[in-house]
């Protein structure tokens, strides 16, 4: 999508993504307490792709400070790709204690990708001047470079590994007691962080700006009974 026009206010994203699953049923009524379940896997692969910009408009005046660098405009396009395979297992157990009690086990390795609004790459560069105050009101105090990234077309699936255990309890003809516990362990969260790209001024200066955009920064876990 193109926006007033204008080339450099464009950003697109590609997903395509391939799977192939496998099920195994099983069941053991030999046993001391007979069990019953399936195990499964599923492959999953992930190409993306965006198609950005990078974009930094400074403006500068007869008031501009001589010390401060200066910029000419960038408008560059700016191109990214990531591909990811997943395999996902599963595995689902059930075992009968007695006539009146079962037990069940669940296990599952699950994904889920990143919206495409995370994807969007597009950079927007911003510098920043700090003037002194009172007697120093015409000094440069400081000089800052700072960009925002939309998106990050290298961001990772957030994956989880989720396990689940019940015990049901038949103490008579339509009802029943059950005891539940899970947990699950998530990784790759997507938050907003910061990191640096460096970018020349006219003079031919590297000066780094701190960028903000989304990354796989974190990782958490839920139990509960």
């Amino acid at each position: 999508l193109t926006y007033d026009g204008d080339p450099a206010q464009t950003s697109r994203q590609q997903e395509r993504t391939e799977a192939a699953y496998a099920q195994l049923r099983f069941g053991y009524d030999e046993w001391r307490f007979p069990v019953e379940g399936n195990a499964g896997v599923r492959v999953v692969r992930t190409r993306s792709v965006s198609h950005g910009y990078t974009i930094f408009k400074p403006t500068y005046g007869a008031t501009t400070p001589p010390v401060v660098p200066q910029f000419g405009t960038i408008n560059e396009p700016l191109d990214a790709s990531n591909h990811y395979v997943d395999v996902l297992p599963s595995l689902n157990l059930k075992a009968d204690l007695t006539d009146k009690l079962q037990t069940r086990f669940a296990f599952a390795k699950s994904m889920y990708r990143p919206a495409f609004n995370d994807l969007n790459e597009y950079i927007t560069l911003s510098q920043g001047i700090t003037m002194g105050i009172g007697a120093q009101s015409g000094n440069v105090q400081s000089i800052y470079y700072s960009g925002t990234d939309k998106g990050n077309a290298n961001l990772k699936p957030i994956r989880a590994n989720s396990f689940d255990w019940t015990l049901d309890w038949y103490p008579g003809s339509g009802s029943s007691l059950t005891l539940a516990l899970f947990r699950k362990n998530v990784r790759d969260i997507i938050l907003n962080t910061g990191f640096t790209r460096s970018y020349k001024d006219l003079a031919g200066n590297s000066q780094s700006f701190v960028i903000t955009g989304p990354d796989n920064v974190a990782k958490g876990a839920v139990t509960g009974a």
